[in-house]
């Protein structure tokens, strides 16, 4: 987990000097300077797999194939261990996994009341009053069996997502994750 740590003060100084030069920096010299890359999600999308190395490419000159494979690695294990305490429905080992603007958001009476208002909570006739409601209700029934397909790296955040054919992309997220020492925590879902 120590070597992940790394990676996590590095990768924000590298999406620094990823960043296009404003035009009034630019010099006025005869030569045309190459355009940087600019970073979008979409850029950031599953790593293809060269046909004729059979590598994965690095992922937008950020972050290399082994370090995408082994930030794949360790939140799928993240993810598989939050499926169990999510399937025992134990809030509190749950909401340790939590970031604390996340759970205060999922506290939040506007939260619960938007929650309350999805279709399926309303053809099954339920009010969330509290974070343990949207938990058992909402989290329970829809997170206790998630798979990790694909991970983007956005800043200090990592978006997980799983495929889908129902969805219109063709994936789902999953979780946003943050390290918060050696723990991941969920910041958005």
């Amino acid at each position: 987990m120590r070597r992940f740590s790394c990676f996590f003060v590095v990768l924000p100084l590298l999406l620094m000097f990823c960043k296009s030069v404003p035009r009034a920096e630019v010099s006025d010299s005869t030569e045309t300077p190459e355009p940087e890359p600019v970073i979008t999600e979409e850029t950031v999308s599953e790593p293809e797999i060269s046909e004729q190395t059979g590598e994965t490419p690095l992922l937008n000159n950020t972050v290399s194939q082994e370090v995408y494979i082994q930030t794949l690695d360790e939140i799928k294990v993240f993810i598989e261990h939050l499926n169990d305490i999510i399937r025992s429905k134990n809030f509190n080992s749950w909401k340790g996994y939590l970031s604390n603007s996340y759970y205060a958001k999922i506290s939040s009476h506007e939260f619960l009341a938007e929650q309350s208002n999805t279709p399926a909570m309303k053809t099954l006739k339920k009010v969330l009053r509290t974070p343990n409601d949207y938990f058992n209700e909402v989290v329970v029934p829809s997170r206790a069996n998630s798979r990790v397909d694909e991970i983007e790296f956005s800043a200090e955040i990592v978006k997980a997502y799983y495929f889908t054919p129902r969805s219109p992309t063709g994936r789902v997220l999953l979780y946003e994750l943050q390290k918060n020492g050696n723990e991941w925590k969920i910041i958005s879902n």
